[in-house]
């Protein structure tokens, strides 16, 4: 999804991890989009400033292995370059 602040003009981006059960990669793509244009809004936050969160892409789908979900089932990994990593660690941090 990119945020846009319409006053600013600062641009964000939010990648999200959504499960989807699907028959095929072209139905989950599908679904991926529905579910990111239904996510789509234009909001005033709490500053008053215009918010407008747009689909943008849908950078990657990957097949669940396995046929059972449970606690604790990893259900994705994504290797970092150690420069991405600092950056991304010291956002959680």
């Amino acid at each position: 999804m990119k945020i846009k602040n319409e006053n600013t003009f600062e641009e964000l981006f939010q990648e999200t991890i959504v499960l989807i059960e699907s028959k095929n990669i072209e139905q989950a793509k599908n679904k991926a989009v529905e579910i990111g244009v239904n996510s789509e809004s234009k909001y005033l936050n709490n500053e008053s400033e215009k918010i407008e969160v747009k689909f943008d892409a849908i950078l990657d789908i990957q097949k669940v292995v396995g046929s059972k979900i449970k606690d604790k089932t990893e259900i994705f990994t994504r290797h970092y370059k150690k420069d991405e990593y600092v950056l991304i660690r010291t956002k959680i941090d």
